[in-house]
């Protein structure tokens, strides 16, 4: 089979749009991977006020369980 000029510059075109749309999906993929680094970070700093609040919550009810003997 023989292929002439415009059929390979269509084909080379073909190609270059492929390339264009991996090189797309890697830049989309790569902004889900930062988003979910973002969600997890903010997951964690979540977590940490959640404990720091039961940590004074039970040091509150500690201390007013504490009988002062005069």
């Amino acid at each position: 089979m023989r292929l002439c000029t415009p059929q390979l510059t269509g084909a080379a075109t073909g190609l270059t749009g492929a390339a264009t749309e991996l090189t797309g999906a890697a830049t989309e993929l790569t902004g889900a991977a930062t988003g979910l680094t973002g969600a997890a970070t903010g997951l964690t700093g979540a977590a940490t006020e959640l404990m720091g609040a039961y940590k004074y919550q039970y040091l509150v009810i500690k201390l007013r369980k504490i009988t002062v003997i005069t």
